[in-house]
């Protein structure tokens, strides 16, 4: 009887471990400091990190003289609001990894045609003829994703 409880008891630690495991694969470590690093970090936060780091192609759709413009956004951004991160009126707000907002501004705007000046957390993105300009407040939400609103200024 001892052998068949101590057999058990090896089993659900192993049981433990591998559903660690999986978990961290599954989330990585990124994710995993956000959590832990946060009070404000639940469900909805962690599947939104899990959605940001498939880096898919974005875009947001805006009017411009009543046509429907595509904007790029940093791959794989995930829109994200709830009553603990509101969006300020008028904007939408997102959430993206540090590396794809990196690639994002060295990389994707320039390819799409846009320029952009910084001035602190605000961002301002126009095209060559300023027909499309587009704000964005920048902040951290953990060490490796960031919030950005969006705003379309003209």
């Amino acid at each position: 009887m001892h052998t068949k409880k101590r057999n058990i008891l090896i089993a659900i630690i192993i049981l433990i471990v591998l559903t660690v495991s999986i978990i961290i694969a599954v989330l990585n470590h990124d994710i995993l400091r956000a959590v832990f690093g946060s009070e404000k970090v639940g469900m909805y936060e962690i599947a939104a990190m899990i959605e940001c780091k498939s880096e898919n192609e974005s875009n947001i759709i805006f009017a411009v003289d009543d046509i429907q413009v595509p904007f790029p956004l940093p791959n794989g951004a995930v829109e994200f609001e709830n009553a603990a991160y509101p969006a300020r009126e008028g904007s939408t707000q997102y959430l993206v990894t540090a590396d794809a907002w990196k690639t994002y501004q060295l990389v994707t705007l320039p390819q799409c045609g846009f320029e952009f000046d910084q001035m602190g957390a605000w961002i301002e993105i126009s095209n060559a003829d300023n027909s499309m300009r587009v704000g964005m407040h920048v902040s951290m939400f953990s060490i490796s994703f960031l919030r950005i609103e969006v705003t379309k200024l003209s």
